[in-house]
């Protein structure tokens, strides 16, 4: 009863765990000379390479980028230079390498996700449209071929660090993203990331919305922005209630400190 109690433990072992523990016990008695034996055998000849989590970019930029091919052996591979090297591309985030013995690799990415774009316009070094994620990081130009669905600010000055690709906190284009987050957090069918076209930054760093399918401005102005969502919310539902969306000129949620000011077109 026992040795079968320890023949089911055995199976159990996976295949790539005997390897692993074989190549630790090979190199802590034999050393340097073992290890130049098996880096130089076939039995650790990469045969597989998986890549996971990646939607933008396609498995075999990944590896490209990883700098690696079928054939070479695992125990010589530099696991951190091939995170370093995939990591270097704009979309990237985060990378995982992991070797999976005798003879396979695992590239898991984490790419960013964007939630809008910023149109900078005016720069030396910096123009056009770009992503930027709900951290505040601007990541990657805008190409054609990828998602264009996106919310788009505009009129942003110097909300970014001097030295890299973050969004100041405190910021115009900050406080367009922390209401931009809510939306996405939320998913009111009332007021879906969708639905806004644009969050424009006027010189008096005041925040204008525009939709995808109203002509009329929605001005946000500066703070508060969980407030401002709520209530906005709450009017948009009113209006669509009412079927009076039509006859609305511009939505004023900075009129005053508690109220907001629905200003309708003279007919």
């Amino acid at each position: 009863m026992a040795s079968a109690r320890r023949s089911w433990k055995l199976r159990r072992i996976s295949r790539g765990g005997v390897m692993c523990m074989v190549v630790t016990l090979l190199l802590g008695c034999s050393g340097y000379g073992a290890y130049r034996v098996l880096a130089g055998s076939d039995i650790f000849k990469l045969v597989t390479i998986s890549v996971q989590g990646n939607r933008m970019v396609e498995d075999q930029a990944v590896i490209d980028l990883a700098g690696i091919e079928r054939g070479m052996n695992l125990l010589r591979l530099d696991v951190d230079q091939v995170s370093k090297r995939i990591a270097g591309h704009p979309w990237i985030d985060a990378v995982t390498v992991v070797r999976s013995w005798p003879s396979a690799l695992v590239l898991t990415v984490q790419e960013h996700r964007p939630l809008a774009m910023i149109n900078f316009e005016g720069r030396d070094n910096l123009s056009g449209l770009y992503y930027v994620d709900s951290d505040g990081e601007v990541f990657a130009r805008v190409v054609s071929g990828y998602e264009l669905d996106f919310p788009v600010l505009t009129g942003i000055q110097d909300d970014l660090e001097q030295d890299g690709m973050q969004i100041v906190p405190g910021t115009p284009a900050a406080q367009a993203l922390d209401f931009l987050r809510l939306v996405a957090r939320r998913g009111n069918p009332v007021l879906p990331v969708q639905v806004i076209s644009e969050i424009h930054v006027t010189p008096e760093q005041e925040l204008v919305m525009y939709l995808v399918d109203r002509p009329f401005p929605i001005y946000l102005g500066s703070g508060r922005m969980r407030t401002k969502y709520a209530r906005l919310v709450k009017i948009l539902d009113r209006l669509y209630q009412k079927k009076t969306m039509e006859q609305v000129a511009e939505i004023r949620m900075d009129y005053d400190e508690n109220k907001v000011l629905v200003a309708k077109m003279e007919l």
